[in-house]
């Protein structure tokens, strides 16, 4: 945490809102103190400090690691290089990391601020159309990567987030328009919506190099936007939209923060439902027809048709019909297993230069598939980019 006392080269790296926070932290106020002092709550003020130390901390104004302090709070050790001439000690390198568990509760923290900051502030929007009850329609957004970049010279078609809300505005309007009145519309982000998690651009799990239009904070904006958009459009068509939000591989972390924004921006709108749930499985019944979903990263058909039917067991035995859904892999797959019809949806992005480079050419495609209470599915809309 940071010192107490004022330091000229830190108050130089503050925002005009951190730098405010800042001058009462150094007066000894706790964030209760600086939260009514600046008229915001507690938790703003205390991220703002929190803001400013990783900044100072980054650009050394603030000890990452000394022998009486250790690695500093929400830090660790990762690396220790010690040169030594003539058995003395000449110069030693040491490298520290964020802890995981602390970046991962930062982030909610930070999370939670911000859909407190939205919270109920989504618009009422207007049917146009007499609702049909006895049907759903489905608009599966599997793997937009919302971030992504690529340059057509290098990787055969240009792609930024500018072309991204064009094309998904355009593409979606399309899906709502084809699709008859149903009463109930389900909207699931089938995990990889944004193309990376934070500012390293790399890949969680296996740290692979992404190429990314701008940084996140820009990067979640453009998809917290387009996210509300789907909605929007969606709204003027049916009665009432269910809205799942899965985690992918690309981004376990901005996944749960658009599941929170949302949440809190459609708090209070009867007309809109946003399923909170930590479950990378998710369920959707419907009359006779089961719907499940899952980003697809992790097993085969066969293990996802078992999880299905030990999952929703009471389920299985009332209904007729059982679609599973995924994604991960970007091209289309479509399997029947017993009575369950297993499906690996494409993704309307193109590709980036890793992709281009080790041959994938699947095609782009948006879906918007209609389900009766009685018959399964009964219509599909393909639009293909």
């Amino acid at each position: 945490m940071l010192s107490r006392i004022y330091d000229e080269q830190i108050a130089e790296l503050a925002t005009g809102k951190q730098l405010e926070a800042y001058k009462l932290w150094c007066k000894g106020s706790t964030s209760k103190q600086m939260g009514k002092e600046i008229g915001v709550s507690h938790q703003v003020a205390h991220t703002r400090i929190k803001a400013l130390e990783k900044k100072a901390t980054l650009r050394g104004k603030t000890p990452a690691y000394s022998e009486e302090f250790g690695a500093g709070e929400g830090r660790h050790v990762k690396k220790v290089t010690t040169h030594i001439k003539d058995g003395q000690t000449v110069q030693e390198w040491i490298r520290t990391d964020n802890d995981a568990e602390n970046v991962i509760a930062s982030v909610i923290e930070a999370v939670k601020v911000l859909a407190e900051e939205v919270k109920g502030k989504s618009k009422a929007v207007t049917l146009k159309v007499k609702q049909m009850s006895d049907l759903v329609s489905l608009y599966p957004l599997f793997d937009k990567h919302t971030g992504l970049l690529a340059w057509d010279k290098e990787a055969g078609k240009d792609y930024d987030l500018q072309i991204a809300q064009e094309q998904e505005t355009e593409t979606f309007t399309s899906l709502v328009d084809s699709q008859p009145a149903s009463a109930e519309a389900l909207i699931v982000f089938g995990g990889d919506y944004f193309h990376c998690d934070d500012d390293n651009q790399v890949t969680p799990a296996h740290h692979n190099k992404v190429d990314t239009d701008g940084r996140s904070h820009k990067v979640f904006g453009v998809g917290v936007g387009m996210a509300r958009k789907y909605v929007a459009l969606a709204l003027a068509k049916h009665q009432h939209i269910t809205v799942e939000v899965i985690p992918g591989n690309h981004d376990p972390v901005l996944s749960m923060a658009l599941l929170y924004v949302l949440e809190s921006y459609y708090d209070g709108n009867e007309r809109v439902t946003v399923r909170n749930t930590p479950n990378p499985f998710t369920y959707y019944e419907f009359g006779n027809t089961l719907l499940a979903f899952q980003h697809g990263e992790k097993m085969k058909h066969e293990r996802m048709y078992q999880c299905v039917t030990t999952d929703k067991r009471e389920a299985w035995g009332r209904v007729k019909y059982c679609h599973v859904f995924s994604g991960h892999f970007h091209r289309e797959q479509k399997v029947d297993i017993g009575l369950c019809t297993m499906e690996s949806l494409r993704t309307t992005i193109p590709n980036e230069a890793y992709s281009h480079a080790a041959g994938y050419r699947s095609p782009r495609t948006a879906y918007a598939i209609t389900f009766s209470k009685d018959g399964g599915e009964v219509g599909r809309t393909t639009r293909n980019i």
